[in-house]
């Protein structure tokens, strides 16, 4: 581990379109020493050449070739090989703003936090800004515990909490934990886990990442197995928040991941998708069992309703959600 160095992991699938922009974003950051790690996951674009061009031009690049093996194994390499004291993941068709590592380096000391979030602009792929989406003052510029950050999640309209990208960790975060091989959604696998080990989470009030809406983003995507992951990622961290009695945000990303339970439903009928559809509404009936005496009358009707015919339940919210 090298003091004050900064492992910036960059996962790369076929990006050439914004791979430069990427690079060149951390490249030109200003007051910090950074280990800037490409993985190429097996591209067949111009991806691997652009790589192959800035590892040649700079001593802190690194460039990693693999067969494609999704975007969990190109971070876990990453991390395999890093050396900096600070991590910070970064998507390959996204870019950062100008001093916003060391934005937020100087805020994580300052705070003596584990990690610190900073805020994020959305941009279409021509450049032009999207959405900008404000912090609320209850959580701009303060230090929080772990309960208190998982309530801005509730609060906040935005994606930054459950994200891993945007953030700059602690190293020791990081040390045995990886993201889960074969899923999409592994931000919010490993999230728990995160927030585990996170006493002091600091929210920095700055921009200090840009998102590019590309077209082509998997989140962006046509209706697939993956939002069957989505929804399980979500039922690893209501397990979490029942441990640790944060039952209100439990029940918030209850209500978030039975919308895509029956999302996924209804869109995907080939037969692996629905049994496994099947088996996670299981997980889910367990889950109402464990929340049952920690919420209100109405909420228990609700869970008794699910576990007991999820079709009915499936129509009642669909109906309610579209106004008849």
């Amino acid at each position: 581990m090298k003091k004050d160095l900064i492992s910036v992991i960059i996962p790369i699938y076929n990006r050439e379109k914004f791979l430069k922009k990427c690079i060149e974003s951390v490249i030109s950051q200003s007051e910090v020493s950074t280990e800037i790690i490409l993985i190429d996951d097996g591209s067949s674009d111009k991806s691997p050449q652009i790589c192959d061009e800035y590892c040649s031009l700079y001593d802190n690049v690194v460039v990693i070739h693999n067969s494609n093996h999704g975007l969990s194994h190109a971070r876990n390499c990453g991390l395999d090989i890093c050396n900096g004291e600070y991590i910070f993941f970064l998507d390959s068709d996204d870019f950062l703003p100008a001093n916003s590592l060391s934005s937020l380096l100087q805020a994580l000391k300052e705070n003596d936090a584990d990690f610190v979030i900073g805020n994020l602009e959305r941009y279409s792929e021509d450049g032009v800004s999207k959405e900008y989406i404000p912090l609320s003052p209850k959580y701009s510029n303060k230090l929080l515990s772990e309960e208190k950050a998982w309530h801005m999640c509730v609060d906040l309209d935005s994606i930054i909490f459950v994200v891993a990208w945007g953030k700059l960790y602690k190293r020791f975060i990081w040390e045995k934990l990886r993201f889960p091989i074969g899923k999409t959604s592994e931000d919010c696998f490993v999230l728990p886990q995160v927030m585990n080990q996170s006493n002091k989470i600091f929210v920095l009030d700055k921009i200090t990442y840009n998102q590019i809406l590309s077209t082509d983003s998997i989140t962006r995507s046509k209706p697939n197995h993956n939002i069957i992951d989505s929804s399980e990622s979500n039922t690893v961290e209501i397990a979490y928040l029942i441990s640790r009695q944060y039952f209100d945000v439990a029940l918030y990303r209850f209500g978030q991941g039975t919308r895509k339970l029956i999302y996924a439903k209804k869109m995907l009928k080939d037969v692996q998708s629905q049994a496994d559809i099947k088996k996670l509404y299981k997980v889910y009936c367990k889950l109402c069992e464990k929340m049952f005496f920690h919420v209100n009358l109405k909420t228990k009707i609700r869970f008794l309703l699910f576990k007991t015919n999820f079709t009915l339940y499936t129509y009642l919210r669909e109906n309610a959600s579209s106004g008849k």
